[in-house]
């Protein structure tokens, strides 16, 4: 499941709670969506684990998503995404091949 919690800043940034082992790409993700500096945008995260690289470049997704909402509307987004539904959408890992 990958979630994300937005919020309107009060400096215009945005504060954001969001699923990811890699912020980083979700804050230049929502930098270039609401067209705002990586500087004005405050991640906070908990510890993950267990997710096996599933919450490694997916988070840029639903973090962007449920930003530019918030940063639209100037309210507070949450947005959850079942597993079921990023598969879907996104299918599973690329395709790997080894030789023994």
């Amino acid at each position: 499941t990958l979630t994300c919690v937005t919020y309107p800043a009060e400096d215009g940034g945005l504060d954001i709670s969001c699923t990811t082992h890699w912020q980083q790409q979700v804050q230049e993700t929502v930098a270039l969506l609401c067209n705002i500096p990586e500087a004005s945008i405050n991640m906070s995260l908990r510890r993950l684990g267990g997710s096996y690289g599933g919450k490694l470049t997916r988070g840029g997704l639903v973090g962007g998503a449920c930003s530019l909402a918030a940063y639209l509307l100037q309210r507070p987004v949450r947005m959850v995404v079942k597993l079921e539904t990023m598969m879907e959408a996104l299918g599973k890992r690329y395709a790997t091949y080894f030789d023994y």
